[in-house]
């Protein structure tokens, strides 16, 4: 029992020496400041938003084409069964 609390001490140590060296190596080697980083990052969440706004707007057009086609088709469908193999030919 005690060696596994060691190896719990021992992992819960190593993630934060990793975690501590993440940051250090974060603020060492970034190129911009914090100020930048936030401008330069909310500049790309606008321009994702764009572009999903986009994707968003053709696929409920794409969706209400296909409702559409699909309603056309069943109506057909049942205003002549002929059509589809089934009814009045046997």
């Amino acid at each position: 029992m005690v060696v596994r609390e060691r190896h719990n001490v021992a992992f819960m140590v190593g993630i934060l020496i990793g975690a501590l060296a993440a940051s250090i190596g974060a603020l060492l080697l970034t190129p911009l400041s914090g100020r930048e980083t936030r401008e330069q990052l909310a500049a790309k969440v606008g321009e994702l938003r764009g572009q999903t706004e986009g994707v968003a707007t053709v696929e409920e057009r794409f969706d209400d084409d296909a409702a559409a086609r699909l309603s056309r088709n069943l109506e057909a469908r049942l205003h002549d069964p002929a059509r589809d193999g089934v009814g009045g030919q046997g």
